[in-house]
């Protein structure tokens, strides 16, 4: 095969082009040059790969597909639509959670162990007999997967076109609790809230405060911010964060946004 243009953007039109006419020796060269690639690639190739390369995601064999994420991933990080990205992204994300399971189950059903720690490389021979060919790569991946689903989950249209995320947590947690594997940066991607109501209660002051919280993943950050909105914004006393502090918080996407001052009376609060 001649290949067409060159660089990253090339590199996507000809894996794109090769994946669908289902070619494995075009598309195993076209992969090679993906990788090569993309540390020079310009703006506009990144932007206009990401979403190309998530399309065909579903039909680039188990082992690359994590690779080809992870590419998809840094597209996102560096600009390109999150919210085109995502959709094949997740879908990959839930099938390599599922194969996962599979996965530790068959890993103690033939004899246990410790389990294998996930490289993101092709499993090996003992991995794949005990457990079969899918359910190896699933294992293998993870972390592969988990950068790549992070930087979409990192994007609050993605979060809220992801609607319930129930599904992905409890295969997470299967996996977590079969295997002893934790993926943190996912778990808390996962958690993320999103336009949620919080009602802040103050009993020194017999005070309440009606907010809404997006962007929220974990209970530091929460703390710092409903401080910072509550003490720092002159509604009640105590200690303040600092404005370092609250923009570290600040910094993960999303966005804290309180509706300051609701307020009830002392009876109310108490």
């Amino acid at each position: 095969m001649i290949f067409g243009k060159a660089g990253f953007g090339g590199a996507v039109a000809d894996f794109e082009a090769a994946v669908s006419a289902q070619d494995a020796k075009r598309s195993g060269k076209a992969f090679v040059r993906l990788q090569e690639t993309f540390g020079q690639a310009r703006e506009s190739e990144l932007l206009d790969g990401g979403p190309r390369l998530a399309a065909v995601l579903e039909q680039v064999p188990p082992a690359p597909r994590a690779v080809v994420a992870v590419l998809v991933g840094a597209c996102v990080e560096r600009g390109a639509d999150a919210e085109r990205c995502a959709p094949g992204v997740l879908a990959g994300l839930r099938w390599a959670l599922e194969q996962a399971v599979a996965f530790a189950d068959a890993w103690a059903a033939t004899g246990g162990g410790a389990f294998p720690a996930p490289d993101g490389g092709e499993p090996g021979p003992e991995l794949v007999e005990r457990a079969g060919f899918e359910a190896a790569v699933g294992w293998s991946t993870l972390p592969q997967w988990e950068m790549a689903a992070v930087a979409m989950l990192n994007h609050p249209g993605v979060r809220r076109a992801a609607g319930s995320r129930g599904d992905a947590l409890r295969l997470l947690g299967a996996v977590e609790r079969a295997s002893g594997l934790e993926l943190k940066s996912l778990a808390h991607a996962l958690l993320v809230l999103d336009d949620e109501p919080l009602v802040a209660l103050h009993r020194t002051s017999g005070t309440g405060y009606l907010l809404r919280i997006s962007g929220i993943g974990d209970n530091f950050q929460l703390h710092t911010l409903l401080a910072d909105a509550l003490v720092g914004g002159g509604h009640v006393e105590g200690h303040a964060p600092s404005p370092q502090e609250t923009a570290v918080c600040r910094e993960t996407p999303g966005r804290w946004r309180p509706w300051a001052p609701s307020t009830w009376s002392r009876r109310t609060a108490n």
